[in-house]
């Protein structure tokens, strides 16, 4: 009877040791790490999500700050710009975008006068600043020399430079007319233009053309504005130029041109020629609707071989107001929703040029 009950006791405690060395392993492969893998399956998946491609399409959110504003003239109306950049900023902030501000004369000039150095502010918050050359008509419709048109170049880039340095703005939009904008341009101090239009094609003799409507008479009278290169799906890839002869790239340029513009934000879904006409060109999620899915088209065409694309989106100042407030957040979250899929990346101007030029190898 002793022997049986020495012989349970026995085999209750080797079954307790048993259970007792079972949990110490089970803690011991709980909390400490068995190999390198487990180690680094954190790290490794942080830097997949870190990855972007070498080349990418950029979207460029694009505001000019035009020649008729009043600026210089009215404190009131400068003000009121500068609020409404300050929200567009807050707005574009709140899901990462980055915007691309384009200065003409008036409002660099005001930034001085009125003491509210807001296209630094713009700057410090990472958003683009550059140079607009909306440059009128005793320049672009008279003959001038290459040197000649510089100085209307000059004019607004000095302005500009004086605000944000000159090493941060390297590029304008504009410049169109009969003379060589190309060289132009680059004598004053550019490296690139964007809003690349039909008013650039006056320069160029008529058989260089790309096509045959592009007659003086239609570009003056109705094509002005008519973005360049036509084939959208051809105008997101910059190109090279030596000289305004031709919208052929050449091998020891001196300018990149960057279009890709796919027009103003208000009208992506209404006919924009009709919606001005009638006076009715209000801002809707029927046009972010569609800007997206303009954009979608061209991703699906773009040919990501041929490296460095953009794509650019006008948005009016005067459409940064509390009324839109609705509508503006729906497209920078949709914008954003395209960049968190790899879809476009935000960049400036600026950016984009880099990022070509660090592609080509050119020099500038």
């Amino acid at each position: 009877m002793k022997m049986h009950r020495h012989v349970v006791l026995t085999s209750i405690i080797i079954v307790i040791l048993l259970a007792a060395l079972a949990l110490f392993f089970f803690w011991i492969e709980e909390t400490i790490p068995q190999n390198n893998e487990a180690e680094n399956t954190p790290d490794e998946v942080v830097i997949d999500n870190s990855q972007e491609p070498e080349d990418q399409l950029y979207l460029t959110i694009m505001t000019h700050m035009e020649q008729s504003f009043m600026d210089d003239k009215d404190e009131d109306v400068f003000l009121e710009h500068v609020e409404q950049l300050r929200y567009a900023m807050e707005l574009a902030q709140e899901v990462g975008a980055i915007l691309s501000i384009e200065s003409e004369k008036p409002f660099a000039i005001a930034n001085r006068a009125w003491s509210v150095p807001i296209l630094r502010e713009i700057l410090e918050h990472g958003h683009g600043v550059q140079t607009h050359c909306d440059l009128g008509s005793r320049y672009t419709g008279v003959d001038l020399t290459a040197e000649e048109y510089s100085e209307a170049f000059k004019e607004n880039k000095i302005l500009v430079d004086g605000l944000i340095g000159e090493e941060n703005n390297i590029g304008c939009s504009g410049g169109a007319g009969i003379n060589d904008w190309v060289t132009a341009a680059s004598l004053a101090g550019f490296k690139y233009l964007n809003g690349i239009v039909a008013g650039h094609l006056l320069a160029m003799d008529y058989e260089n053309r790309p096509g045959e409507k592009w007659t003086d008479d239609y570009i003056s009278n109705e094509g002005w504005h008519d973005n360049l290169p036509e084939d959208l799906y051809e105008s997101i890839y910059p190109i090279p130029l030596a000289d305004s002869n031709d919208l052929i790239a050449d091998d020891d340029p001196v300018i990149i041109i960057m279009s890709g513009t796919i027009g103003p934000l208000y009208y992506q879904y209404e006919d924009g020629d009709l919606c001005i006409k009638n006076g009715n060109c209000e801002l809707t999620s029927e046009d972010i609707d569609t800007a997206v899915s303009t954009i979608l088209d061209i991703a699906e065409h773009y040919d990501s071989e041929r490296g460095v694309a953009k794509i650019t989106i006008y948005v009016q100042s005067v459409l940064y107001d509390e009324e839109n407030e609705m509508v503006l957040k729906y497209f920078f979250s949709e914008m954003a929703k395209l960049e968190e899929q790899n879809i476009i990346q935000f960049g400036t101007h600026k950016e984009i040029y880099e990022a070509y030029i660090e592609q080509t190898g050119f020099d500038l």
